[in-house]
């Protein structure tokens, strides 16, 4: 079993990199504690009708030890709030998660995004934001000093199931470009995105 109580990201504004990198390393923790869970049934990742019920899962079996996991307070989406107790409520979650993933699922599918983008599980898939949530901004060093307040969207941190994490940037029109990789290979199977 995978304990994990992760308190990540810059506290207050921080630079961009730094809540990039911050948001990806958590993707990577809900991610690995996902897995953990499917190598004690049987390849089976937990399932649910929300990403809030899946985290659940994770905290009520141990596989997470700190519910602030699922929260990310170093990126402003609005509506949500801090975890108060062992309890998720879909205002603590800040991650959309894929089901139903299994041991035969495809590497390149993604597992765990930040929530606020709508998937299509097919191969080069863009993720389109569907504007409920503000996406993360992004402003230069110079344009921070300068107080420039007109950003532009800059991306989703993602956990993939081989493993990767990363950060995927944006267009200026907020959708992710190649969200899902060309080489995905549903297998026949049909996934769905989970929002908290």
């Amino acid at each position: 079993m995978v304990l994990a109580g992760v308190a990540l990201g810059p506290p207050g504004g921080g630079p961009p990199q730094a809540k990039q990198n911050a948001a990806m390393l958590t993707s990577r923790a809900i991610g690995e504690c996902l897995y953990q869970y499917s190598v004690d049934h049987n390849g089976h990742y937990p399932e649910g009708k929300t990403a809030t019920e899946v985290f659940q899962q994770l905290i009520d079996q141990k596989y997470v030890t700190d519910p602030e996991l699922f929260y990310v307070g170093y990126i402003r989406i609005p509506g949500k709030m801090r975890p108060q107790g062992l309890r998720l409520k879909a205002e603590n979650v800040c991650f959309d998660v894929t089901c139903c993933v299994d041991g035969s699922s495809s590497d390149e599918l993604p597992v765990v995004f930040l929530t606020g983008f709508k998937i299509y599980y097919k191969a080069n898939a863009p993720a389109i934001h569907i504007g409920r949530f503000e996406p993360p901004i992004e402003r230069t060093w110079s344009e921070w000093w300068n107080g420039r307040t007109d950003y532009q969207p800059r991306g989703i941190a993602v956990w993939y199931k081989n493993n990767n994490a990363m950060w995927k940037r944006a267009n200026e029109d907020g959708s992710i470009p190649n969200f899902i990789p060309a080489d995905f290979d549903p297998k026949g199977k049909t996934y769905q995105q989970l929002t908290p």
